[in-house]
């Protein structure tokens, strides 16, 4: 499948509050609490989505740029031959005490439709995200996944991230979820 990268607009809000959910809910499903991925809605992520992109153009940010709450993040949207978003990332400066946000990026999120696994579309995704870190001046990356999500850790692997030991543990309603921290030397 052929595969477009650009920064999202705000008319695509919807397609990443749809993309976002439907990922979570097949992705997570059995890792977090299931009451909480069928709560999950589409609309509400996708109004969520328009609020940050619209707050991000109205800073005068470069298309893409979204403010979620204190953080200013860029956010891409991968589309599919037929045009359609089926993904989207979003990076920018390290959140986590102790990076130092000039030299550190984050890779705060990466979410595909579910349909679209294994289409190519994540790499693509994933290849201009890591780009755009580069572009923002950063020297290396990192990115938090769930242990348990054996999919996203092999793919972060096969695309070159490495696990440096690094985990935190997070109450989510009654379950405690391990996530793994693994970087990304932006030089290579």
């Amino acid at each position: 499948m052929a595969a477009r990268v650009r920064p999202a607009e705000v008319e695509d809000a919807a397609a990443i509050g749809r993309c976002h959910v439907r990922a979570w809910k097949a992705g997570y499903r059995g890792q977090m609490p299931d009451d909480y991925l069928e709560g999950l809605d589409e609309a509400l992520r996708g109004e969520s989505w328009r609020g940050a992109l619209e707050a991000g153009r109205e800073a005068g940010g470069e298309p893409g740029t979204a403010e979620l709450g204190q953080n200013r993040t860029r956010v891409l949207v991968v589309e599919d031959d037929g045009g359609e978003v089926r993904g989207v990332a979003s990076v920018g400066a390290a959140r986590d005490a102790g990076e130092d946000p000039e030299a550190t990026g984050e890779l705060w999120m990466i979410n595909l439709e579910p349909s679209a696994w294994g289409s190519g579309l994540a790499t693509a995704l994933l290849e201009e995200a890591t780009a755009e870190l580069r572009r923002l001046g950063h020297r290396e990356a990192y990115l938090w996944v769930l242990d348990a999500n054996r999919r996203a850790r092999r793919f972060y692997e096969r695309e070159g991230w490495a696990t440096r030991g690094e985990q935190k543990r997070d109450v989510f309603g009654e379950r405690e979820l391990v996530e793994v921290r693994y970087w990304r030397d932006l030089s290579t």
